[in-house]
This record gives C-alpha cells, structure tokens and sequence, in this order.
C-alpha cells in the first residue's frame, strides 16, 4: 500500500489551520472569525491551494537546485543523481519544514483578502499570526514528516538498488 502522505498533509494542514483560526488566534491572539460557514470554507479551500503551492514549489526548487549543484561535468547517472538529491541537505531541510513553510506563507497572502471578516491591526500581528499557525502545523505533522522520510529512503532504495543511502542521517 502506498502512503497517503500528500492527503494527510492536507487534512492536518487544514484541522490545524481550523485550530487555530477557532481556538488559538482567538485566546492567544484576540483574533476572532468574523465570516460565514461559506466564506471560511472559501477561505480554508484558498488557503490550502496556496500552501500545497508553496510546498510543492519549495520541494521541486530544492530537486533542481541539487542536481545542478551535483551534476557538475559528470555523465549522467541516475543512481548517483537520486543519490545526491535524497541525501541533499537543502531537500531534507525543506521536507523537515513544509509543514511549517507552506501554511506561514499562505496565511500571509491569502489573510489580506480576508482583512474585513479576519481583523489584523497590521503587519506584526499578520506576522505573529502567520508564526503561531506555522509553529502549530508543524508540531502537530511532525510524527508524519519523520515517516515520511523514512518512506521516502525505502522507495528510494527499492527504485535504484544500487543507490548508497547514509541511513545514520
């Protein structure tokens, strides 16, 4: 069975996004939903689209930057690519903060066309806000980005046998 790991980021990132916009912004923050049922769906369906962007982009920016800073002059070799790329320190870096890069940055764009039903003074608040939203998803998706990457070196390992993993990292 193949692991459901774009899907359960996504339901988390949307209960935590829920979390927070019911129950934390409004104790922590004296933030508070003003909107209805339907603009808040809107607003969450908005929100995800834009942090499912953010996080493949951040992914696939990292694969391209490894492999242009591994390739070098060698030939091509897939196995050595594959290497380099899942034991790239920015793409683990970047696999280790989605779940923290990509509601922070959503919130910060998709929240200023919001302003009139999700009330934030100015930039500061947007930031804390956008901080604590970030912080929450990313503690709650930890347990899932630590398997996750173990999966990740597992089908690594089954796609290029041949492919040497330090699996200490």
């Amino acid at each position: 069975m193949k692991p459901l790991y774009k899907q359960l980021f996504a339901l988390v990132q949307v209960a935590s996004f829920l979390l927070c916009l019911h129950l934390i912004f409004p104790k922590l923050l004296m933030l508070h939903w003003s909107g209805t049922a339907g603009e808040e769906t809107v607003f969450v369906l908005v929100f995800w689209i834009v942090s499912s962007l953010f996080v493949g982009g951040s992914v696939i920016a990292s694969v391209i930057y490894t492999i242009l800073f591994f390739k070098k002059d060698a030939p091509l070799d897939r196995s050595k690519i594959a290497s380099d790329v899942i034991q790239s320190s920015v793409l683990r870096l970047v696999l280790a903060l989605s779940s923290f890069i990509g509601p922070f940055f959503s919130f910060m764009i998709v929240s200023g066309f919001y302003a009139n039903l999700l009330p934030l003074e100015d930039f500061p608040a947007k930031l804390k806000a956008a901080f604590v939203l970030g912080t929450t998803t990313f503690i709650i998706c930890l347990p899932l980005t630590l398997q996750m990457q173990k999966t990740l070196f597992g089908r690594a390992k089954e796609k290029f046998p041949d492919i040497e993993l330090n699996e200490e990292d």
